[in-house]
């Protein structure tokens, strides 16, 4: 008869190893898979950071560890930086995430690259945090993508709606398209050698001056102050942009400075009309004298201007240099989003009264000067333009008439003239057609009739598709016919 012997296995504790009975009635020892979590304390802080300054956590050793998992909570917007070396000297790797404090608590894990990492956090509001909780934990498993599956058992990549960066919401319609924009260049052109005078007004005044469209740097607009007390270089859109209240405009524009201190200047960019170069409607970036950046609106001549450091986009301040920058402004009814290198920077929404009195706007820049024997302002241009978040066609509009008109004006602002119709053609009839809301300035169509027998010409059509900017104003002289267009 043979005898099994028994051996129990214990560990250094004498703790008893277990055993496991699957559901075919065989057993296997016990064992466990635990997650290590554990606290990074050179990674973590509670001190409070003065508006501009930086928390800079202790590198920080990482083998066995998957997942650096970020908390953050903050009454100021913050920058969060994930740093990873692959030296444990060197950090070559920077993840950069944005935490906006009307949101609330932050979480983000970073799956590991390197061997040793640390986190930074740098305060971009514009005061002084007066709470502020950072803590990192290492995690030895995990993953960066999402919790969970939705019902279907795919991953979730949105909650509730399609929004992006800066919270601007999609939307679908009823059939579950999704809504989609095609924008429209309305305002802009080429910089050349040659000034383009269809295209641009550029004037420069004082010793120093100077106002070129690739003159002086191919390609590029060059606007300078010169020395003299008043003097500027500036360029204007000839054309208008076309405003429809439901659809946005985005003003685009790539800026140097070619030094960012100059006293006593004023270098300026944007969607604005200028009276020589006092900004009178519209939004615009500018620097001045101590080299500061601000956002600006102008309402009738009057300037509203919120200053670096008080920015309430995702940061607060903006530090300035001489490299080319790319700046937008995205405008409407609904106020200004201001843009630097793609990161909204502040957001002027309108409240009791309009932020300009008018969005039928010129794409514009200039460099100024406040006082003479001071040193030249120099602001280069690599594009300048304003575009409709839209297509060009909206709903065009009709008018007849069988009478003749000293000066009918159909529209005052920019739009397209589409279609003219002709019928009941009278001997020696001048029909003109206006670039303007009265009966002067830019003729944009003439016709004469002079037909030995005008009674017997078919009624004729002519597509024309040709924009107008100030306005649409038709005169009909000598004598009466039939005229009709199609317009927006």
């Amino acid at each position: 008869m043979a005898y099994l012997n028994r051996t129990t296995l214990m560990d250094s504790n004498n703790n008893v190893y277990d055993s496991v009975k699957d559901v075919h009635g065989d057993y296997h020892m016990g064992v466990a898979v635990i997650q290590d979590n554990s606290s990074d304390t050179n990674n973590q802080s509670t001190a409070n950071l003065s508006s501009g300054a930086t928390f800079t956590g202790t590198g920080t050793s990482i083998p066995g560890v998957a997942i650096i998992n970020v908390m953050l909570y903050a009454d100021q917007n913050c920058t969060v930086y994930v740093d990873q070396s692959g030296d444990g000297t060197n950090y070559d790797i920077s993840d950069t995430y944005y935490y906006v404090a009307s949101v609330g608590g932050f979480s983000v894990p970073v799956q590991v690259a390197g061997v040793s990492y640390r986190v930074r956090v740098t305060n971009t509001g514009a005061s002084s945090t007066t709470v502020l909780r950072l803590y990192t934990l290492l995690a030895s498993a995990g993953s960066p993508l999402p919790r969970s599956l939705d019902p279907y058992q795919n991953l979730k990549v949105g909650v509730y709606e399609l929004s992006d960066q800066y919270g601007f919401i999609g939307t679908f319609d009823p059939q579950g398209r999704l809504a989609v924009q095609e924008p429209t260049r309305l305002v802009g052109n080429l910089f050349t050698a040659t000034v383009d005078t269809a295209f641009w007004t550029v004037a420069n005044s004082g010793a120093g001056s100077v106002a070129d469209t690739g003159a002086t740097t191919p390609n590029y607009a060059t606007f300078s102050s010169g020395t003299a007390n008043s003097g500027y270089g500036k360029i204007s859109s000839v054309r208008l942009c076309w405003f429809l209240p439901s659809v946005p405009l985005k003003f685009h524009s790539y800026a140097t400075l070619t030094t960012v201190i100059v006293a006593n200047t004023t270098r300026a960019w944007g969607a604005m009309n200028l009276s020589t170069v006092a900004p009178q409607d519209g939004f615009f970036f500018s620097v001045n004298g101590s080299g500061a950046l601000s956002v600006n609106c102008a309402n009738a001549g009057s300037v509203t201007s919120v200053a670096s450091g008080s920015f309430n986009g995702l940061v607060s301040k903006v530090a300035l240099d001489t490299n080319q920058h790319h700046y937008d402004i995205m405008f409407g009814i609904f106020g200004a989003y201001f843009f630097m290198d793609g990161i909204l920077i502040h957001n002027m929404k309108q409240t009791t009264a309009p932020l300009t009195s008018t969005y039928t706007l010129t794409a514009a820049a200039y460099s100024s000067n406040s006082a003479s024997g001071t040193a030249s302002a120099t602001l280069q241009l690599g594009m300048l333009a304003i575009s409709r978040l839209g297509k060009l066609e909206s709903a065009p509009k009709s008018f007849f008439t069988s009478s003749t008109s000293s000066g009918t004006v159909l529209k005052n602002g920019p739009g397209i003239l589409h279609t003219i119709n002709l019928t009941n053609f009278a001997d020696s009839t001048v029909v003109t057609i206006y670039d303007n809301v009265a009966a002067s300035g830019t003729v944009i169509w003439t016709y004469t009739c002079s037909a030995e027998n005008p009674g017997n010409i078919p009624p004729t059509t002519v597509n024309v598709e040709i924009p107008f900017f100030l306005g649409l104003t038709v005169v009909i002289s000598t004598a009466a016919m039939g005229f009709g267009v199609t317009y927006e």
